[in-house]
């Protein structure tokens, strides 16, 4: 009788995670995991480790974080009418969802920017219903006229946070609407990522809701993006308290903030690149910001290893650290977001075996992590489509949106995630919709997609026209 024996070797990451615990039970699950915890000996590619950071749910016995929030309003001349109106009636219900302690601001922009309601907390006290309608009809006041300051009213409304942006560990949020383009001031792009850059290092997100399809979809996502926050198209002012409540229920069940993963690669495993995120890479060292963690929702970071096939496995490791995973819930007790301090650290080893038999590598991959890294690639390949139809190169960007949708199809067919399926979808009805009446609103549906996976943020469901 005929043995086969098979190669096996051991390789073990060990992922050391480090976060801020607040009282007994963490505010978050940690999962890091490999795509392929089995590899094939002496074949190459890339392996992809995932760590995900899942909100634990909310219990009444846990407070909720207050918020330090402040609505900007486009008050432009193109929002006159029907936009400014339901504008108005989607913040005045979203200041109806605050809370006694939370803080809240309201500015208005058009040529000038307006301080309509200068950070006020909303109180506990027996006026409390006085100081809230004092903020609604303060809003009630907002008229359109003039041209876009967008610049300079997310500056101001970043102002007014920064009153209380120490206080009580707070959860900063600044949300934008517009639904035209940027004409006054700085109005770039690039000037806008990097506003959103300089914010989200101060721990202030910036959530922008573009209305209609007169908006730059590009400044608005780079600003939400590089401050990690969300980016929704808004496609009928019907949409828009579907929107603000989205958000608001997204800012107010926050039980971590300042996420970041540190991945600390020795030797034998080499970090290639973080995708979907913006992350600092040196040599084998990776740092990736996760922002804000949201009770019940996940947000990871993707990246991909170039892992050793032929080195002995005492010289394989690496060590991954979550720092400065603050639950909030209990911050006003114990914490403020400026102090954090130092919880226990815990370890997950993670083995990796090596295998001569390519079925066993198969058998054993990790079907969420590969789903994760689909969808990340899916994403790289659908801004690239989009880039060629954005230079006139009609027929390659529908071959590329087409050979998108088939990847997403054959991974949902392997893996059967639904939310797979949904991304072909979406790719589909980008590679149908390329002609200029049709593409206009194509392309705002296809950079709330991208945006969305990425980041792993909220995504509005709308129908497609």
């Amino acid at each position: 009788m005929q043995t086969t024996i098979s190669l096996l070797r051991f390789t073990t990451l060990l992922v050391c995670i480090t976060g801020v615990a607040f009282a007994a039970g963490s505010p978050v699950k940690i999962e890091a995991a490999l795509a392929n915890p089995v590899m094939l000996a002496g074949a190459k590619g890339p392996n992809y480790l995932r760590v995900a950071v899942t909100g634990e749910n909310l219990t009444d016995s846990r407070p909720r974080v207050p918020l330090n929030v402040s609505i900007v309003i486009d008050r432009s001349g193109s929002m006159q009418g029907e936009k400014i109106e339901a504008a108005k009636r989607a913040a005045k219900s979203a200041i109806e969802r605050l809370r006694p302690n939370d803080i809240v601001s309201v500015i208005a922009y058009e040529t000038s920017v307006n301080i309509v309601q200068p950070a006020i907390r909303i109180d506990e006290n027996t006026d409390k219903a006085a100081t809230r309608q004092q903020i609604l009809a303060a809003i009630d006041t907002i008229t359109a006229t003039g041209n876009t300051a967008l610049f300079a009213g997310v500056s101001m409304a970043a102002g007014e946070i920064r009153k209380d942006l120490l206080k009580d560990g707070r959860v900063n949020r600044i949300v934008l609407l517009s639904d035209g383009l940027a004409n006054v001031g700085p109005s770039s792009p690039g000037e806008l990522a990097e506003l959103g850059t300089s914010l989200g290092r101060e721990g202030i997100c910036v959530t922008t809701l573009g209305l209609g399809l007169d908006y730059n979809e590009d400044l608005m996502s780079k600003l939400a993006s590089a401050s990690d926050g969300n980016h929704m198209f808004i496609d009928s002012v019907e949409a828009l308290d579907r929107a603000y409540a989205m958000e608001f229920g997204d800012a107010m069940t926050v039980v971590a903030r300042n996420v970041s993963v540190d991945i600390d690669c020795q030797d034998g495993v080499r970090p290639v690149r973080a995708i979907g995120r913006d992350a600092t890479i040196d040599k084998q060292k990776v740092r990736v910001v996760l922002g804000d963690i949201s009770s019940g929702k996940t947000k990871y970071c993707l990246v991909e290893l170039d892992m050793p096939y032929d080195k002995p496995a005492s010289k394989i490791a690496a060590t991954t650290w979550v720092s400065r995973l603050i639950h909030l819930g209990l911050v006003q007790s114990r914490y403020t977001a400026s102090s954090p301090v130092d919880g226990e650290a815990s370890s997950h080893p993670i083995a990796v075996r090596y295998t001569d038999r390519a079925e066993e590598v198969e058998q054993n991959v990790n079907k969420e992590v590969m789903v994760a890294a689909v969808q990340q690639i899916a994403a790289e390949r659908n801004e690239l489509a989009m880039k060629l139809r954005d230079v006139g190169k009609v027929d390659e960007a529908r071959q590329s949106f087409l050979s998108n949708q088939s990847y997403l199809n054959e991974n949902f067919s392997r893996y059967n995630d639904e939310q797979l399926r949904k991304d072909a979808e979406t790719n589909g009805f980008a590679a149908q919709n390329l002609d200029p009446e049709k593409w206009k609103y194509n392309r705002k549906l296809q950079q709330e997609y991208q945006v969305g996976t990425k980041k792993q943020g909220v995504i509005l469901e709308k129908s497609r026209r």
